[in-house]
């Protein structure tokens, strides 16, 4: 395993975005412009997107689009060049909905023959769901019961048929939607928070309606797709993303999206009562007057929704080629991954005369606004948890906390405990430790900590330490085949058979021994597929015991 194969699988990404605009498979030609540090990238929005889709590991993605725009057509020819699976065999599999299709007809049926002969209930799984690359076409036209077969497939992995359970382990999942569309049924809201990631496909420009007249009609000739990728490839790159690394201004900047736009000083909108009673529950309260976005959304974010934006925006950082994800690549996806899965405030929602991806790229643009307002004081907050305080600091924070919500919602319960002599004598006595590299200092603080501090204490203290492991992590790859032969010897070095699990890809397991931490992904089980050991140490003894296992012969 190599940078080499992995800048290889980059490159014949690219060289099929390239041939899907150079063949006009699919026209449409609105392009981003991505600003990272001093390099600017020009990225094609539903091309692009559709890629993110494919190499995040079981994604899910809504196109959103009136109809004879060619998007199912477009998934079918992305399906072949990115799979690598015959177009007649993508076809076979579609999810053609309408309001008469039942849980048999999308899920399984039951043998009939058998079942009238011999008695026996002998499941027949349908080509969609056994299939790996899976298209559901206008899936507003499904009626809510055969919905509730598709949430259970993105939920959960499975679908369900008598009492036989079809495990779905590994799949790439588009769907289209016609608003216009008549016969059609609301998606409901669980079901639209399992897409990870959604795009409104446009009316295509002037330049792709006049370069329409050069495109083969394909109902008369069957166009040659070629195959770029396989299967075995794309589940490489699934690694390869899965462990890209989130720098910490990324890493705050999502946490205080889902917070802001969550959080409410008067209510939980986790209870569903801003949908009942609406802005009249911030009528009077001080932050409706600020800069603010609890109050243009009557649900919060889901937990699911956070974790979608880390995995795209990785996505997203690999195929540029990024050593981790900056805050400019989680600003640019967030408003693909929040916008359909939120419901709005009237009056904000008119203002944008009823677009909610742009009412959502307002409230991405605010949180950021507000993040980079309150870099100063986080600054002053970390320093604080590190056990350097001045009264400034305390100060200034205290005062943020009447036009802050974050400040207000999500630091000041805990702050004076932090603020506590004893918690900042502790503090500035680990950060002594770590910069030492003190193991056994750094191991005692941390248990008498545990029955010394508070449990608030003890988890910002933690958080020093898993800052400073994050600084120091590095990633090990090897083969499936040396890692399922080497495991009796990793599991005895390692001091943990939990380790065996990840020889039923696609499997993560995480373990900790003493102060180190340590993630496995194994994404596939043919030989050459890419195992990922990633290790969070200060030291290097356990990086090069595992290196010793696998790279000393």
């Amino acid at each position: 395993m190599s940078n080499t194969e992995e800048a290889e699988l980059r490159k014949k990404l690219w060289m099929i975005i390239e041939k899907i605009h150079n063949d006009k498979i699919f026209l449409h030609s609105k392009y981003i412009e991505i600003k990272v540090s001093e390099s600017v990238y020009k990225f094609p929005v539903v091309i692009g997107l559709a890629i993110l889709n494919a190499i995040v590991g079981n994604g899910s993605m809504l196109l959103y689009g009136g109809y004879g725009f060619g998007k199912t057509t477009f998934l079918k020819y992305l399906g072949r060049m990115i799979t690598g699976l015959a177009l007649e065999d993508i076809e076979a599999s579609i999810l053609r909905s309408n309001p008469q299709l039942t849980e048999e007809k999308i899920v399984a049926r039951l043998h009939l023959g058998k079942l009238i002969s011999e008695g026996e209930e002998e499941i027949i799984w349908r080509n969609f769901v056994k299939s790996f690359w899976k298209i559901i076409d206008e899936i507003n036209r499904l009626a809510p019961n055969a919905q509730d077969a598709i949430l259970s497939l993105l939920g959960e992995g499975i679908v369900k048929y008598f009492d036989a359970v079809y495990d779905i382990r590994k799949y790439v999942l588009y769907a289209t939607l016609n608003p216009r569309d008549v016969g059609t049924f609301p998606l409901g809201m669980p079901l639209l928070d399992r897409f990870g990631i959604a795009v409104i496909v446009e009316s295509p420009s002037l330049d792709d309606v006049i370069d329409i007249v050069d495109v083969p009609d394909d109902r008369i000739m069957k166009r040659e797709i070629p195959s770029v990728l396989s299967i075995k490839d794309l589940t490489k790159i699934w690694g390869y993303v899965e462990t890209m690394p989130v720098n910490e201004d990324a890493r705050l900047f999502i946490s205080m999206l889902i917070k802001e736009i969550s959080s409410c000083v008067r209510a939980n909108k986790e209870t569903g009562i801003f949908l009942s009673l609406g802005p009249k529950l911030c009528a009077g309260c001080n932050f409706e007057s600020l800069d603010t976005v609890c109050k243009m959304t009557l649900t919060p974010i889901s937990i699911r929704a956070q974790k979608d934006l880390v995995r795209y925006s990785r996505a997203l950082a690999w195929l540029l080629g990024l050593n981790e994800v900056t805050l400019e690549i989680v600003v640019l996806i967030a408003p693909y991954v929040i916008w359909h899965r939120l419901k709005y405030v009237e009056k904000y929602l008119d203002r944008k005369f009823y677009n909610k991806f742009e009412l959502a790229k307002d409230i991405i643009n605010t949180v950021l606004r507000n993040f980079l307002q309150r870099a100063p004081l986080m600054k002053f907050l970390n320093k604080i948890r590190r056990g350097e305080i001045e009264p400034r600091m305390v100060t200034a924070i205290k005062n943020a906390a009447q036009s802050d919500l974050v400040i207000r919602m999500d630091v000041m319960p805990y702050f004076d405990e932090i603020i506590q002599e004893k918690y900042l004598i502790t503090a500035k006595r680990l950060v002594k430790a770590i910069e030492n590299k003190d193991k056994s200092q750094i191991k005692s603080i941390i248990e008498n900590a545990k029955s010394e501090l508070s449990r608030y204490q003890f988890r910002s203290l933690m958080k020093i330490y898993e800052s400073a492991l994050r600084k120091n992590r590095k990633r090990i790859i090897v083969p499936f085949v040396e890692w399922k032969k080497n495991i009796e010897l990793v599991c005895e070095k390692l001091g943990h058979t939990i380790i065996k699990r990840t020889l039923d890809p696609p499997r993560n397991v995480t373990i900790n021994i003493g102060l180190d931490k340590i993630e496995i992904y194994t994404v596939d089980s043919y030989d050459e597929a890419p195992v990922f050991i990633i290790t969070y140490s200060l030291w290097d003894e356990i990086t090069e015991k595992i290196k010793k296992i696998f790279f000393s012969q």
